[in-house]
């Protein structure tokens, strides 16, 4: 994916890492250098209360790319049988193996796509001895 002008960022002060992300546009992106694969990004922060000061340093994620609607899970939920990305869903208390399409992951979750929709019961926890088809119980918090 290309970061271009424009792009939607998120931007953390890191002198106030409990701070809310504050929405920030991409003002200029520099070349890429060919020896780190680096490139320089500037963001502009709004600032109508001049919180954020001169030199401050922060970290930012640029929305490169967005997904409506899409449906997402728990990374440690995914595992590989035969090469392929799967998981497991709950379906009249039995175990149904589902292959997916894994898309973005972050922050521990990722977006897929298959045979799994939205509202299904995933498990997340001991399905590298789960087999399709086996009894399950949803544990209740």
């Amino acid at each position: 994916e290309r970061v271009n002008t424009g792009m939607q960022a998120h931007v953390v002060l890191t002198d106030a890492p409990d701070a809310m992300p504050v929405e920030a546009r991409v003002s200029s992106v520099g070349v890429i250098d060919p020896q780190t694969n680096l490139l320089s990004v500037r963001v502009r922060v709004p600032n109508p209360r001049s919180t954020v000061k001169s030199g401050a340093f922060a970290t930012a994620r640029i929305v490169v790319r967005s997904v409506k609607q899409a449906v997402t899970v728990p990374t440690e939920a995914l595992i590989t049988r035969d090469g392929k990305s799967v998981l497991f869903v709950v379906k009249n208390n039995q175990a149904k193996l589902v292959p997916v399409t894994v898309g973005v992951e972050q922050d521990k979750v990722a977006t897929v796509a298959g045979g799994i929709h939205s509202g299904d019961v995933v498990i997340r926890l001991g399905q590298y001895e789960l087999e399709d088809g086996a009894k399950v119980k949803v544990a209740t918090p």
